[in-house]
């Protein structure tokens, strides 16, 4: 079975719960916006929580070190 970046990034938009423990946080999370265009391409999700802004650029790769950071 493939999975697509698009479904990814789908259920991350749809279930805040998953995107939370997704990305770590405890704190309510509000997407501000999918697909925001940038000079440099679009940038997948852009998400607001408290004072801080988490950007979220989804790739559908083989896990390595270099991909997981913060």
């Amino acid at each position: 079975m493939q999975v697509h970046e698009s479904q990814i990034e789908d259920i991350l938009a749809s279930y805040p719960a998953i995107a939370k423990r997704v990305l770590g946080t405890t704190d309510d999370l509000r997407l501000l916006v999918r697909q925001m265009p940038l000079p440099s391409g679009r940038l997948d999700l852009l998400y607001a929580t408290g004072a801080s802004l988490l950007l979220v650029e989804l790739k559908v790769e083989p896990a390595i070190e270099p991909f997981v950071g913060r």
